[in-house]
């Protein structure tokens, strides 16, 4: 059978006139209501698809918490567990047990969930970062591969259509090698209060406390989104060093128990020559998401905006500029057009929308896993956990040599051993 055929087997799994079913999904963390990646972002994006259906979880520590997160969603309290141990065991007893899981944990409880799962042979969705430590995230790719068990890492504006096709660009060839690269992303959440009662105060404190994001706020949050998405287009360029400079306007110095940056200017080199700056900040006045990241390459350049990124503007020397859209009626690459969830007509993808091109790509990959089908059918990419692990490695590259000026990749060694990624999809099996 050829992969055509394999791929309308996998699209075809969900329909109910084939005696298809969902994807049955259980949630690590989220339960309370004030959680943000949870009931706010991943929660309602998987209920909107029929691929999925969020059957249980270990959602909360507190079991009233947890019995409300049951109620609230229409679930068996009997699939809402109280440890992570106790949720695998009680899904691999059953025979509708859970396909996948979605982490929406704070960072520093990442890797001990992930892990658990990956041992268990369970695929997942985890938020970024993939841990909050260098030796944890290697422990967790090591494992996830040796078990053959697909992780996908929430790096949403990689994942976003235009993002894809800029990776598609950056390898056709007539952009040329990569040379320069800025990259920015502003919010501006860390810069005044949120009232409470608009997901504030509690959420804001508890995003910055070390013991939940581990060494870095910003840099974590926004500054791998950047890095992931220069790893993409920057033809199979990796950190080769940097020389960072975080700071912090008012965490460490002004709130007693907060220990986070909320500003990084890190100049960057890649292994193949490429260089440039990511600057993130989360307490830019008046910023709600805003990204910009421009590639410069020996025949043109790439701009992609995060706040618009529907559109992405090519320039190639001696050709007027190019702007596409993955909304309209244009010819553009399967895995660019498939990964839109944006209708027709609609401006600016909302997160939601690349949540769910997230979901999608891991939920077919997994069907594929669950058929015996060839992944190679496959159109749909996601980021891996490797792709995860050069994240958690790019964040401790920066902060444990603040202020040191230029140092080089120490982990580049190391990863001569990383596994080949055989999950890779797509234009990303290319790069």
């Amino acid at each position: 059978m050829g992969q055509a055929e394999d791929y309308a087997r996998v699209q075809q799994f969900w329909k109910k006139e084939n005696l298809g079913r969902p994807l049955r999904v259980v949630a690590i963390g989220g339960g309370a209501p004030s959680a943000f990646f949870g009931p706010a972002a991943w929660f309602p994006a998987l209920k909107a698809m029929t691929m999925f259906q969020i059957v249980g979880g270990n959602v909360s520590r507190h079991s009233e918490v947890a019995s409300e997160f049951a109620e609230r969603y229409f679930l068996d309290k009997g699939r809402i567990y109280a440890t992570t141990e106790k949720l695998i065991e009680g899904e691999k007893n059953r025979p509708d047990g859970a396909d996948l899981a979605v982490i929406v944990t704070p960072t520093a409880y990442h890797a001990r969930d992930a892990t658990l799962l990956a041992e268990a042979g369970i695929p997942m969705i985890c938020e970024k970062p993939m841990t909050h430590e260098p030796e944890s995230a290697r422990k967790l790719v090591d494992v996830a591969y040796k078990n053959r068990v697909r992780i996908a890492v929430a790096y949403t504006q990689s994942t976003s259509p235009m993002g894809i096709l800029a990776t598609e660009k950056s390898l056709e060839g007539e952009l040329g090698p990569w040379k320069r690269v800025a990259g920015q992303y502003f919010q501006g959440w860390m810069g005044t209060d949120i009232p409470e009662g608009q997901g504030g105060h509690r959420q804001q404190q508890s995003r910055l406390l070390p013991e939940n994001t581990g060494d870095s706020n910003v840099t974590a949050d926004l500054g791998t989104h950047i890095l992931d998405f220069l790893r993409q287009v920057g033809q199979g360029g990796e950190v080769a060093g940097v020389d960072a400079h975080l700071s912090s306007s008012r965490g460490r110095d002004k709130k007693a128990g907060i220990a986070s940056d909320d500003s990084s200017i890190i100049y960057v080199k890649f292994t193949n020559g490429a260089e440039g700056v990511i600057h993130t900040d989360n307490a830019w006045p008046n910023r709600r998401n805003f990204m910009v990241v421009d590639v410069s390459y020996e025949h043109g350049s790439i701009r992609y905006k995060g706040e618009n990124s529907d559109n992405l503007a090519i320039e190639i020397s001696g050709k007027p500029t190019q702007v596409f859209h993955s909304n309209a009626n244009e010819p553009l690459p399967d895995s660019v057009r498939m990964q839109s969830f944006m209708p027709s007509g609609h401006e600016g993808s909302a997160y939601d929308y690349k949540l769910k091109a997230i979901a999608a790509s891991l939920g077919e990959a997994v069907v594929a896993d669950i058929l015996h089908l060839d992944p190679a059918c496959l159109k749909r990419p996601y980021r891996t956990a490797l792709d995860g692990l050069m994240g958690v490695q790019f964040v401790n590259l920066a902060v444990k040599n603040n202020g040191k000026g230029w140092v080089p990749n120490h982990f580049l060694e190391a990863n001569k051993t990383l596994p080949v990624d055989n999950q890779r999809i797509g234009v990303y099996a290319r790069r």
